[in-house]
Formats: structure tokens, C-alpha cells, sequence
């Protein structure tokens, strides 16, 4: 979602400066907070879920996601909410929990064997693709693209 967060700052940025410079009093740029606040309470509001999720409130369900301070994107954190919603991505996050309980830790998913996983999707990619006549692409082999 951090993507999602970055482009809506930055297009409403672009629109922003266009009416500012056509002369509109009121154009105002949204600030990390609003676009946090859009993510969270709007996407709760948003899924119907409003009053249940989209803040850390007592008696609310909740997602936590630690973000690291430490990789390059993130380590000059001035302002907290700028650094998250500016600069940080999927890669930087450390830690989530889910409903309360572990789902990733240091950066690596907890109670998942990701080879196990993999395997699956690619029999299951296999299976899909033989029952349309397809085959992956050999030398790409994540790739359901046909070559030729």
C-alpha cells in the first residue's frame, strides 16, 4: 500500500500546484496525515468496516506494521508520517502483526514455508496453462507468457 499512498500524494501534489498556479485560493496540498488517514480510517470506512478497524483504539481490531528506521529510504526520519508515507516501502517493513498475533519478524514471514508455497503456485500455474494449451515460458519460468 505504500505505493498507493505515494502516488496519491504526489498526483494531489501535481493537481494542487496546477490550481495555485491558475490563480485558486483554495487549492491546499493533503499532508502525510491525510493520506495516512484516508489509508486507515477511510479504507475502514470504506470496506464497511468503520468502528471495527482503522485505528489503534481500545476494542478495535488491529494490524501493526514496524517499519525500520534504519535502511537508507528511512534512516534521516525527521517527520514520522512524511518519512512513511514519502519514502518507505514493502521492503522496509520489519515486523506485522495481525489481528494480535506474529505474521512477520525481521523481515521474514512467520509460520510459512515460502518453498512450499512456491511450489504450489507453480504446479498450480502448470495446471491452469496445460488446460488452456498453454506453456510458461522457459526462460522465464514465473512468467505465463507465450513465446512464439
Amino acid at each position: 500500500m505504500f505505493v498507493e499512498l505515494q502516488q496519491l500524494l504526489t498526483v494531489h501534489r501535481g493537481h494542487t500546484f496546477a490550481r495555485q498556479q491558475a490563480g485558486d485560493p483554495d487549492a491546499r496540498h493533503l499532508s502525510p496525515a491525510d493520506v495516512l488517514r484516508f489509508a486507515t480510517l477511510g479504507g475502514a470506512a470504506n470496506a464497511g468496516l468503520a468502528g471495527r478497524v482503522g485505528a489503534l483504539t481500545p476494542g478495535m481490531q488491529a494490524d501493526v506494521v514496524l517499519v525500520r528506521t534504519t535502511d537508507p529510504n528511512t534512516a534521516s526520519v525527521r517527520n514520522v508520517l512524511a518519512t512513511l508515507v514519502g519514502f518507505a516501502h514493502c521492503g522496509n517493513v520489519d515486523t506485522v502483526f495481525v489481528a494480535g498475533r506474529l505474521a512477520k519478524w525481521r523481515g521474514a514471514l512467520v509460520g510459512h514455508d515460502l518453498t512450499k508455497v512456491q511450489a504450489l503456485a507453480d504446479r498450480s500455474r502448470e495446471r491452469l496453462l496445460a488446460a488452456r494449451g498453454r506453456h510458461a515460458d522457459r526462460f522465464a519460468p514465473h512468467s505465463s507468457v507465450e513465446v512464439g
